[in-house]
């Protein structure tokens, strides 16, 4: 059966809105998105506009934002974060590995992760290369839920790339990992004796494919689409 070129069009077009994907980013260095809470955890709702929310916790003590942000010459340009403070930290103000801390990330539903960002992560020196004077943010990244189980399916270690300044380094995925949890913790290096950092965002996109649920508006131009090629093939047929 030979598919005319209009109606291929009329299916590509159809099927759009089920590939449709929304980028957003939690700027945790903003402090209208969030300002510290107990280590019991506390939500962020409507993550960016998307509808997505967060269920942001802490192990080893409280979450604050409480250091200032970098100097705005030395804020990142690409994410374009706030920088009003310098992201997540526990207890005096970063993640710090010697306190095993870590800060849990728990979303209300699954997002494509595309990117981690971090501030205040250094190295001892501009030429060190030893492990143990490099700081090194952890990511360990899962899907599941509360009820069945989270599941880990990976860990990205982000090494600082610089020496002073705002210790900004960025964790760039090549493909976007479709993930329900992460979990922030940090290395054994060390710049000033111990290893600290903060968490100061994250990137992701919400997409509808066919492996979640398509909205029924979106869904019916393409059971029209198909219903016509059936019905054009019926009529050619039977000419």
């Amino acid at each position: 059966m030979r598919v005319r070129p209009a109606l291929i069009s009329a299916l590509a077009l159809a099927a759009a809105p089920l590939f449709s994907a929304q980028a957003a980013i939690l700027d945790l260095t903003d402090r209208s998105v969030f300002a510290g809470g107990p280590a019991a955890g506390s939500w962020i709702n409507n993550i960016d506009g998307t509808g997505i929310n967060v269920f942001i916790e802490s192990a080893g003590g409280s979450m604050n934002t409480r250091e200032n942000g970098p100097r705005s010459s030395q804020c990142p340009a690409d994410p374009a974060l706030a920088c009003e403070s310098d992201g997540v930290g526990i207890g005096d103000d970063e993640i710090t590995f010697r306190r095993n801390e870590c800060i849990p990330l728990t979303f209300s539903q699954s997002v494509d992760l595309t990117g981690l960002y971090f501030l205040d992560l250094f190295r001892r020196n501009a030429h060190s290369t030893h492990s143990a004077d490099i700081e090194t943010a952890i990511s360990e990244l899962f899907t599941g839920n509360d009820q069945l189980g989270f599941q880990s399916i990976g860990t990205l270690n982000t090494d600082a790339t610089s020496h002073r300044g705002s210790g900004f380094a960025a964790e760039l995925l090549g493909l976007p990992t479709r993930i329900d949890r992460l979990v922030i913790s940090a290395s054994g290096g060390r710049d000033d004796g111990s290893s600290d950092f903060a968490l100061a965002g994250l990137s992701f996109a919400v997409s509808n494919d066919f492996g979640a649920p398509v909205p029924v508006p979106a869904a019916l131009p393409l059971f029209a689409a198909v219903a016509g090629v059936f019905a054009s093939a019926r009529r050619r047929k039977q000419a």
